[in-house]
């Protein structure tokens, strides 16, 4: 049951970051996130203002905070299946990679949660936060989230294939 919740929330909160980050200007909530200087911030902050959208710019940082818990949830869940999946009909190294996904999941969020934290004081003042420790948590987070989704597809296309192989 609360495995459907997460993905409810997965699902429901991407979308939603997803819409907020195509009503901002500026490349939207990734641009703040890769944004390397203080300057570049306030170009982002700048033009967020000036569309009269700097509000839903910080709601949607809120919201990733919620969802940073979703995602990491959900992909370690779907990982933690594909491991179980693979162990048991044999598959040994998709098993291995597949938990090690689920972990890196768990670790991609957590970067997240720095990388919002370095952002947070930004609202205040565009000068405060640390712009390089946010945009190296989120350059990181993304390379692992990439690894993790690609072993998801790719064990489940792998299990599945198995399965069918058997019947």
């Amino acid at each position: 049951m609360w495995t459907w919740a997460v993905t409810v929330a997965f699902v429901v909160i991407g979308l939603a970051l997803f819409l907020i980050g195509l009503a901002l200007p500026e490349g939207g909530l990734l641009g703040l996130e890769l944004a390397t200087s203080h300057e570049r911030v306030g170009e982002i902050l700048g033009a967020w203002h000036a569309e009269g959208v700097l509000g839903l710019g910080a709601f949607g940082l809120g919201l990733d905070m919620a969802y940073l818990v979703a995602y990491g949830l959900f992909l370690s869940v779907v990982n933690a299946r594909v491991a179980a999946t693979a162990r048991a009909r044999g598959a040994n190294r998709l098993a291995g990679a597949a938990a090690l996904a689920a972990w890196l999941s768990i670790g991609a969020a957590v970067l997240d949660l720095f990388e919002n934290a370095f952002q947070v004081p930004y609202f205040d003042d565009p000068t405060a936060g640390v712009p390089m420790g946010a945009a190296g948590c989120a350059t990181v987070k993304f390379i692992l989230l990439i690894i993790v989704i690609g072993v998801a597809i790719g064990g489940a296309i792998a299990n599945r294939r198995a399965r069918t192989a058997a019947d």
